[in-house]
C-alpha cells in the first residue's frame, strides 16, 4: 500500500510504502548510493547482535524500521539512502558473511549466487562488478576491497584503521563467527540449506520505504525523520546543514573535502 504523506510545517511531500527487504535490493541494475552528508557507518556489535538475533528468529513479518530513499536520479541508475545506512550496509555484511560461509564449506554456487543478487555482480565483458551499494567515500574502497569483493580479500591489521572500518571489520567477523558455530558439524546439504533460510530471513524482513523525488528536500526529511533519535549527534547536524547550503561544484565538493579533513583530525575523539 502506498501513502502520500504531506508535512505542512516543513512543506514536504513523500510516499510510504510496506515493503520487504527483498523487494528494496533486487531491483536490477540500479545502486543504492549513501549521500555526501550522511556521516559515517556507527553500528557497534551491540547492533549487529541485536540484528542477528532478531534474524534467527526466523519470524515472518519481522519489522526493521523505515529507509528513506531519494529517487531523484532514479533513470540514471542511481537511489540515495536519507535513512537507514545503517542498516543497509550491516544487511550487506551479513550477506557477505553468508556468501564466505558458502565458500569455506566449497559450495561455489552457492556463494556466487548470493555475491551476484544482493552483493555486486561481475560484468563477463568488462570484468568490472555493479555494486547493489555504495558507500560514502571514507568508507567506499575499504568496502569494495574487503567486503564486496568475491573472493574475499583478507582483512589488515585492526590498528591503523578508522572508526567505521574498525566496526565493519568487527560487524563482518561477527556474523561469520555466529555463522560457522551455528552450522559447526552439518553435512554440506544441510549447510546449503541452512544458509538459503537466512537468505530468506533477510529478504523477507519488513520495512516501510519512504520515498522522495527532490534532493533539496532530502536534507530537511534527514533531519526531521533523526529529530528525536539519540544516536544522531551535533557533529551529525552539523554536517548535514553544511552540505545543505554548500552544493557540490562540477569539479570539486568544497564541503567534503573540508568535512574529511577535520573527521580525519578528529577520527577518534568521540566528537
Amino acid at each position: 500500500m502506498d501513502l502520500k504523506i504531506r508535512l505542512l510545517s516543513q512543506n514536504m511531500t513523500f510516499n510510504a510504502r510496506d515493503s520487504t527487504f527483498g523487494e528494496i535490493i533486487q531491483i536490477g541494475m540500479t545502486q543504492y548510493r549513501i549521500p555526501r552528508f550522511q556521516r559515517p557507518y556507527a553500528w557497534t556489535r551491540d547492533n549487529a547482535e541485536d540484528l542477528y538475533r532478531d534474524l534467527s528468529a526466523g519470524e515472518v513479518d519481522f519489522f526493521a524500521g523505515s529507509l528513506v530513499l531519494n529517487f531523484q536520479n532514479e533513470a540514471k541508475g542511481s537511489i540515495e539512502i536519507i535513512d537507514g545506512q545503517q542498516r543497509m550496509i550491516t544487511t550487506t555484511l551479513l550477506f557477505a558473511a553468508l556468501r564466505d560461509i558458502a565458500d569455506s564449506f566449497d559450495i561455489p554456487d552457492t556463494a556466487l549466487s548470493i555475491q551476484n543478487k544482493y552483493i555486486g555482480e561481475k560484468s563477463d565483458r568488462t570484468g568490472n562488478y555493479h555494486w547493489k551499494l555504495i558507500p560514502a567515500d571514507s568508507l567506499e574502497d575499504f568496502f569494495v576491497y574487503y567486503i564486496q569483493t568475491y573472493p574475499k580479500n583478507e582483512f589488515p591489521a585492526i590498528s591503523g584503521l578508522t572508526q567505521e572500518k574498525k566496526k565493519v571489520r568487527v560487524n563482518y567477523l561477527y556474523f561469520y563467527e555466529q555463522l560457522e558455530k551455528e552450522i559447526k558439524g552439518l553435512s554440506k546439504e544441510k549447510v546449503k540449506k541452512r544458509i538459503y533460510e537466512w537468505v530468506d530471513y533477510i529478504l523477507k524482513t519488513r520495512v516501510i520505504r519512504i520515498r522522495v523525488d527532490d534532493e533539496s528536500r532530502a536534507y530537511e526529511i534527514f533531519e526531521t525523520v533523526n529529530a528525536r533519535g539519540a544516536d544522531l549527534t551535533v557533529a551529525d547536524l552539523l554536517k548535514n546543514s553544511i552540505f545543505s547550503k554548500v552544493p557540490a561544484g562540477e569539479r570539486r565538493d568544497v564541503a567534503k573535502e573540508t568535512w574529511k579533513l577535520i573527521q580525519d583530525n578528529l577520527d577518534g575523539s568521540g566528537i
